[in-house]
């Protein structure tokens, strides 16, 4: 740990969200968008949008059709640039069969106006994952109340349709509140559980969307607890997946964080200065290449708070940071013929930043 390696509370200015957990947060250009989530003794439908270059929130009062309030549903950007997107989630903590949502909404950020799918995702869920890949909405796993999912569901928009995808490989346990990401040609899916983790240490598993396989994820060094409802940034410029909190199986929650390099397969914890309390259910962004972590809960406490986390270590080369690029685009199956092949150069840059 370099000495100013530090966690910072953000203190924002303007019109911001409340304490909250199970909200969902996304990056738009240089805007944070926060929606929904638990307060108090309801769900929320609100909306709230905070500059990261003035650090002032907005309160965002919308026109048109609204979603309804829910917490724990799946947020990811896209399918446009300038969108995001929520599929799901439930009215309650925790939320039952009857009150867990399939709709599907994308909200426009220049129009600043919400629009609801016409077809529903498949399944009523909450605690799933989702994220677009070459034009299409993919949601995995996720919770009714009564059941696990363990499958992916695909919707076109072209063709206004939803089917299941058939798999092959090697799948995730069925869960929910697990992290997920896009780096190249995978998803990537860590930890999770029904309802707690399944395991002592965290898994990972990639679903590589070129051959519909999935695999599970083995890596070296120090490999952290399991979790659930923790979060996961995923920078697809260093091919690095950080993870920060969450609880564990004896329901204890975590204040840790650790990275998982997609490259070399290396874990490493990372120990810092004043570090955040322990919490689940909060939301995560990256934003210029620093860590963002908004509110959550500790079992008892929800929280209203921004941290940031920046890392003051010497730049990668432009050499590595090259080598990164061109292996993060390459197929999965190009960089394991790469790293056999030529073991001494390329992968000797890709491991040595």
């Amino acid at each position: 740990m370099s000495p100013g390696e530090s966690w910072t509370r953000i203190q924002a200015t303007g019109e911001g969200p409340l304490s909250r957990s199970g909200h969902g947060a996304v990056v738009i250009g240089d805007m944070v968008y926060l929606f929904g989530g638990y307060r108090d003794v309801a769900t929320q439908n609100d909306l709230y949008r905070l500059n990261m270059r003035t650090l002032e929130w907005t309160h965002i009062l919308s026109k048109g059709a609204w979603p309804s309030p829910r917490a724990t549903f799946a947020i990811c950007a896209g399918p446009e640039p300038t969108q995001f997107t929520i599929v799901g989630g439930a009215e309650g903590d925790g939320g039952t069969a009857g009150t867990v949502s399939c709709d599907v909404w994308v909200y426009d950020t220049t129009i600043h106006e919400w629009k609801r799918l016409t077809k529903a995702c498949p399944n009523k869920v909450y605690g799933a994952s989702a994220c677009w890949y070459d034009g299409r909405l993919l949601v995995y796993g996720g919770s009714s109340g009564s059941h696990y999912y363990d499958g992916v569901v695909q919707y076109n928009p072209r063709k206004d349709t939803w089917h299941t995808l058939i798999t092959y490989g090697d799948p995730p346990s069925a869960r929910y509140k697990h992290a997920c990401g896009v780096m190249g040609d995978s998803m990537y899916i860590i930890g999770g559980g029904a309802f707690k983790p399944p395991q002592d240490s965290i898994d990972m598993y990639k679903f590589n969307f070129r051959n519909f396989e999935w695999s599970a994820v083995e890596a070296e060094g120090k490999v952290p607890p399991g979790r659930t409802a923790h979060c996961c940034w995923f920078d697809a410029t260093s091919g690095i997946i950080y993870t920060f909190g969450g609880f564990d199986k004896r329901m204890t929650r975590q204040s840790d964080l650790s990275e998982y390099d997609t490259l070399t397969h290396n874990r490493r914890s990372i120990h810092a200065n004043n570090v955040p309390p322990a919490r689940a259910f909060h939301a995560a962004v990256l934003y210029d290449g620093a860590l963002y972590v908004l509110g959550g809960a500790d079992g008892d406490v929800r929280y209203g708070d921004v941290w940031r986390f920046a890392f003051t270590t010497t730049p990668p080369t432009c050499q590595v940071l090259a080598a990164r690029a061109l292996a993060i685009q390459l197929p999965t199956e190009m960089i394991d013929l790469i790293s056999a092949l030529h073991a001494r150069h390329i992968t000797s840059i890709l491991k040595n930043d």
